[in-house]
């Protein structure tokens, strides 16, 4: 993982901002079709499992790691702390925009 660890951070960024991105939109698309509200928050659990299944049988179709150590988790917990961080700056870049207004 080491050689190529900029291009798994990068792309897990860019699928971690997708997801964020699809799950806004869905919910805004329910929303707007005027569903019950347990009936949406049942269609979102639906969609976390099916990612979660799908991403699931991603990792055992690419193979599994030999054992999940600590430096596998501390690198989940890298990109979502970089997650964290982007979500952060472009909350405050969006704010700082609706004050120029």
């Amino acid at each position: 993982m080491g050689e190529k660890l900029l291009t798994a951070t990068v792309a897990s960024l860019v699928i971690i901002w997708a997801i964020d991105w699809f799950d806004g939109w869905y919910d805004r698309f329910l929303e707007r079709r005027g569903l019950n509200p347990r009936l949406r928050k049942n269609f979102r659990m639906i969609q976390w499992v099916v990612l979660a299944l799908l991403f699931w049988f991603s990792l055992v179709n690419a193979g599994l790691p030999p054992k999940f150590g600590s430096a596998f988790f501390l690198y989940v917990l890298f990109i979502y702390s970089l997650r964290g961080l982007l979500v952060t700056a472009s909350s405050r870049a969006e704010r700082e925009k609706q004050d120029r207004r």
